[in-house]
């Protein structure tokens, strides 16, 4: 027999997913996978359901990468990314829930993200969301928010090229020609990240159905990651567009 608690769990569960929601995929390298202080932000998320290590949702908590399935084995790096004042963003100016799937794994080119590549990540990106969509119907994927690039500082010139078959091929495999892509710029800070910035303002007229979030003013704890107040400014940014998009604000 069941237990009460267990009980209440399976009747929540019952209970979201006769709800409407956003189904979004983040992918991305460190900066996605969450590198600023979470600080006071560690209580369970109001209407954010996050996919798990056995393929459910769960309410969602602070690292939003803590199940990914191709993250850093050290889990004493994961901390707070975008990802989280996305969330937050989306579900206090819409009456859905949101369903995030968070596959990030810092220090990673786009080379390596692409489908084919011997480290697998484009696959195990591709297979995550393909389970998802087939274990719950009634979810749709609504956008790809990306954030990468600083592993990409030496070699803006090949940057655009391999991020365009990485859309392609993910649209193809998800079986969504017009799925939305939202990218966030590099931060501002690093004069490294100069060229590969440039590239990036490109992204919009080289990828169909794609916007760029501008990290403009946005500060840093280091070299290459955003602080905490940034990551939730930039956040917010990538909810502003994402419902903008989905004309919903």
């Amino acid at each position: 027999m069941k237990s009460p608690l267990l009980l209440i769990f399976s009747l929540f569960s019952v209970i979201a997913f006769s709800q409407s929601g956003d189904l979004i995929l983040f992918i991305g390298q460190s900066n996605m996978a969450g590198r600023a202080d979470i600080g006071s932000d560690t209580l369970v998320m109001e209407r954010v359901m996050l996919l798990n290590s056995e393929g459910a949702f769960a309410s969602a908590t602070n690292p939003m990468n803590r199940y990914s399935t191709i993250r850093k084995e050290n889990r004493s790096i994961l901390r707070l990314s975008p990802a989280f004042s996305f969330c937050q963003e989306v579900v206090s100016a819409t009456d859905d829930s949101v369903f995030a799937i968070v596959q990030a794994r810092g220090g990673t080119a786009i080379e390596k993200f692409q489908k084919g590549s011997d480290w697998g990540y484009y696959e195990a990106i591709v297979n995550r969301t393909r389970n998802t969509l087939a274990k719950y119907p009634g979810l749709r994927l609504r956008a790809v928010i990306m954030h990468q690039g600083e592993s990409n500082q030496r070699s803006p010139g090949t940057y655009l090229g391999f991020l365009h078959q990485m859309v392609a091929d993910l649209r193809a495999d998800l079986d969504d020609p017009d799925l939305p892509f939202i990218f966030g710029e590099v931060g501002p800070w690093n004069p490294s990240f100069d060229a590969i910035r440039a590239e990036m303002k490109k992204i919009p007229e080289i990828i169909p159905f794609s916007q760029l979030v501008s990290s403009d003013n946005l500060t840093n704890r280091d070299a290459s990651h955003f602080d905490r107040e940034s990551v939730l400014l930039f956040g917010r940014r990538y909810a502003e567009v994402y419902l903008k998009l989905s004309k919903r604000y």
